[in-house]
């Protein structure tokens, strides 16, 4: 967020890290950050299979999350990776504990 609580950007890992190679320890936020109108939005109601979609899109590997002109989160393609693990863990476990019957 800027002085004024709107929103920026974002500054990714690999920004970071390529921050510090090219520039140092030096290296300012500002110059290494994805600016604000290069970052994808999303709002509140988006489901995450858009999100991700609009990700994969844009190749971006983080979504602004906005409600209205409020940045309220981000989500990064790591972070759906991680429901999507959590998720098909949980479908496999339900499967073992509660099987089908063949014969029904």
């Amino acid at each position: 967020l800027d002085l004024s609580g709107a929103f920026a950007g974002v500054l990714t890992r690999p920004a970071l890290v390529q921050a510090l190679r090219e520039q140092g320890e030096d290296a300012r936020i500002v110059d290494a950050m994805i600016p604000a109108e290069q970052v994808p939005i999303c709002s509140l109601d988006t489901d995450l299979s858009k999100a991700w979609e609009t990700m994969t899109q844009r190749g971006s590997r983080v979504v602004a999350v906005m409600d209205g002109q409020r940045l309220v989160g981000l989500i990064t393609l790591d972070d759906i990776t991680v429901v999507i693990h959590i998720a098909n863990a949980t479908q496999r476990n339900i499967g073992k504990r509660h099987p089908v019957d063949p014969s029904s």
